[in-house]
């Protein structure tokens, strides 16, 4: 049995074969496409169920560091309370020597906010020794898990036996920069 089909001005015969062949091809292109469309649509519908839970974020992949130079190190933990950001800070004296702090500061780089700090050693520090600083910035509001970028200033003189025995304040004032990163709990 022939078909005719007109194409333009030509008619042509085509066999059942040909049409049969012809319609398997489009079908086996329709379940290819289609075929890969499910794939690609979970694929997405994983991806996005990926995110959405917050492991993927470039904020879930920062680490938290207090750094204060090697010789004294610091931990620490942020936290909003009421209307108030807060910071609670551990540094121990590395140096082989005793120190004495005059001042530490410290400020969010991004909106250059300083905390405020009231419990700083009266007296010098030993080595191996811990001083717990409270410090808070009122008003401040953020979300809970942000993450926040702190720079700080350690202000200290020695207390070395061979520089300044006495432990008296001295012109010799030292500065250590460091900076904190910590997400807000």
């Amino acid at each position: 049995m022939a078909i005719k089909s007109l194409r333009g001005q030509a008619a042509v015969s085509l066999t059942e074969a040909s049409v049969k062949a012809g319609t398997l091809r489009g079908q086996a292109a329709i379940e290819y496409i289609t075929t890969y469309g499910w794939a690609l649509l979970v694929l997405v519908i994983i991806i996005a169920a990926i995110f959405s839970t917050g492991i993927l974020s470039p904020s879930y992949l920062i680490s938290e560091e207090c750094t204060l130079g090697p010789n004294l190190p610091c931990n620490f933990q942020l936290y909003q309370e009421g209307t108030s950001l807060n910071i609670t800070l551990n540094i121990t004296n590395g140096f082989g020597y005793k120190i004495n702090i005059t001042d530490f500061t410290a400020n969010l780089s991004e909106e250059q906010m300083y905390f405020v700090f009231g419990n700083l050693p009266q007296k010098g520090l030993e080595s191996g020794d811990s001083v717990k600083l409270v410090g808070y910035i009122n008003p401040y509001s953020s979300s809970k898990n942000s993450i926040k970028k702190i720079k700080s200033q350690v202000k200290y003189y020695s207390c070395a036996p061979e520089i300044n025995m006495d432990c008296l304040l001295d012109n010799n004032e030292h500065i250590i920069s460091g900076r904190i990163v910590g997400r807000i709990s």
